[in-house]
């Protein structure tokens, strides 16, 4: 049988599906047919056919009215072979800067417009987890300590291009002129590290350092998440800091170890 779909229809197939999985955030994992076609800005017999053929595939879980990710999509994420090399070299790390500062920490990775969290080692207090500090998580890259660390060091152009953008505030304290933010990132590059207090979610700060590859080029950050004022004292401050620069160069150095 001759299969007469254009490349076209494909596309937009794929395009459909695509904006359909990317629906669904860590912090809306269950969502109603109405609100699949609200997110995806498709209409609801779209989405309603679209959502049936991704249950058969187990991409898509249904449950009564809520729809859910299915584990076939979880079986995916170790194949991301540009996740891999920072996010295996992070994890033995990240569980040491959580034990030695008693915080959350996390791996991040530059993507275009923002930063993915590729692995995070947390510590149980209530005020610290959250939906947002979730591994897949992508946060714009002028927001919260870790994104901004990379954002300091893109090169001028991409930084630039970057703060060209529409700026979106998170919190009242949230960082959005370009130039304010162009200063912050020479003093991030000046200072080896990024501390950002309240500006994704008020009450919370946090402290990150850059990671390099074996060529010396950026491959992502490394952070840790307290509270505000907790972060802020110079004793907590400064051992932070400490295990975080200890912690980014034994990455740096499995990175490096790579073939």
């Amino acid at each position: 049988m001759t299969d007469v779909t254009s490349p076209s229809q494909s596309m937009r197939a794929v395009s459909r599906i695509a904006a359909i999985l990317g629906s669904f955030r860590p912090s809306q994992p269950e969502l109603t047919l109405t609100q699949v076609a609200q997110a995806s800005g498709l209409d609801k017999n779209t989405v309603r056919r679209l959502l049936l053929a991704l249950c058969e595939t187990g991409m898509v879980e249904h449950r009564g009215d809520l729809y859910t990710l299915g584990v076939a999509v979880l079986k995916l994420q170790p194949a991301v072979a540009r996740v891999m090399p920072l996010r295996e070299a992070a994890a033995p790390f990240l569980h040491v800067l959580t034990h030695g500062t008693q915080m959350s920490s996390f791996a991040w990775m530059p993507d275009e417009t923002s930063a993915v969290c590729v692995e995070r080692a947390r510590i149980d207090t209530v005020q610290i987890e959250a939906a947002w500090s979730s591994t897949g998580r992508s946060i714009p890259l002028h927001l919260a300590s870790g994104p901004r660390a990379i954002l300091a060091h893109l090169g001028p152009a991409q930084r630039q291009a970057y703060l060209a953008r529409p700026l979106l505030a998170r919190t009242p304290f949230s960082l959005t002129d370009p130039a304010a933010l162009e200063a912050e990132a020479a003093k991030i590059r000046a200072e080896g590290h990024a501390f950002v207090a309240d500006d994704f979610v008020v009450g919370l700060a946090g402290l990150a350092v850059p990671v390099f590859d074996r060529r010396g080029g950026l491959a992502g950050s490394v952070s840790v998440t307290a509270r505000s004022d907790t972060l802020a004292e110079p004793e907590v401050f400064t051992q932070a800091l400490g295990a975080l620069k200890e912690a980014a160069a034994a990455i740096g150095i499995r990175l490096q170890a790579q073939p």
